[in-house]
């Protein structure tokens, strides 16, 4: 299970290796050396389980990349201490004085090489088409779109791109009015194998300008979960195929059937504790 939700595949999809260094039960059966290999693995595991977030996420990590190359945009901003409250001047974001510009709602169309040792970007904006040149480009976008961006590319690159899949996550965030329910069930973490969310933790957070953790369980706390759609029940498909009908599930499920699964799943976990999702989500 907690191979699954970590990388997207069922078990039987992993190797030795992976489950050895993910302390997967089953390793204590096996006499001394694998007990040793087992608590050494819980101990990366529990350093893994210490990461802090952002209260926004890693839109924090993008606002800290564009501070770093356009220090104008938030000049009294100090870093990862506040910026996450950090107030943000997006006019700034593209003056012509700067060495570094960022173009907002600029949508890319296409990216060619003119032969002169510089390449052409063409993006829509205000559904206006624009060019600018540049001696060299990154284009980092999603996968399936640079052929069409860059059709110049070789077949084989062309092919290349398309082979990977993407393994599928599901994630919700979930505040609750408070954390009675979850101190009582006195767990840091729950597997639920056969729920939407196989994972259901106590959100992760940080203490930066402006947000603190909580400080009591009658404090408001926000509960993550975290689900892999990808099948389990198919052994006969390759996992590029397995990531894409979990892909698939996402797409077919909707919001609404989201939240219905979230709500019956943390009533039926936390219930016994005094939960009451219809009041305290």
């Amino acid at each position: 299970m907690q191979l699954s939700v970590l990388n997207g595949l069922p078990s039987w999809q992993h190797t030795v290796y992976e489950a050895v260094l993910a302390g997967a039960p089953g390793l204590r059966a096996k006499g001394r050396v694998t007990n040793f290999i087992d608590r050494a693995a819980a101990g990366v595991l529990d350093d893994v389980s210490e990461i802090r977030m952002f209260p926004d996420g890693n839109a924090s990590v993008a606002r800290l990349l564009v501070q770093a190359l356009i220090p104008q945009v938030a000049p009294d901003m100090n870093g990862i201490s506040d910026v996450a409250i950090a107030q943000f001047h997006y006019g700034a974001l593209n003056e012509a004085t700067q060495n570094t510009r960022v173009r907002l709602s600029s949508t890319v169309v296409g990216v060619r090489e003119t032969g002169h040792q510089k390449v052409e970007v063409d993006y829509v904006k205000n559904n206006k088409a624009v060019r600018v040149t540049a001696a060299h480009c990154v284009l980092a976008c999603y996968k399936e779109m640079i052929p069409h961006l860059c059709p110049e590319m070789s077949e084989a690159h062309k092919q290349g791109l398309s082979f990977g899949e993407k393994a599928s996550f599901s994630f919700a965030n979930v505040l609750l009015a408070d954390g009675v329910a979850f101190s009582q069930l006195g767990l840091t973490i729950t597997q639920c194998p056969f729920d939407t969310f196989q994972w259901v933790v106590a959100g992760p957070t940080m203490t930066t300008a402006g947000y603190a953790l909580p400080r009591t369980a009658e404090d408001p706390m926000v509960v993550f979960m975290m689900g892999s759609p990808t099948p389990a029940d198919d052994e006969t498909r390759a996992a590029r195929d397995l990531f894409r009908r979990g892909r698939h599930k996402i797409y077919a499920t909707t919001f609404v059937k989201y939240e219905q699964n979230i709500r019956d799943q943390l009533q039926s976990l936390l219930g016994g504790y005094g939960l009451d999702h219809e009041t305290d989500v």
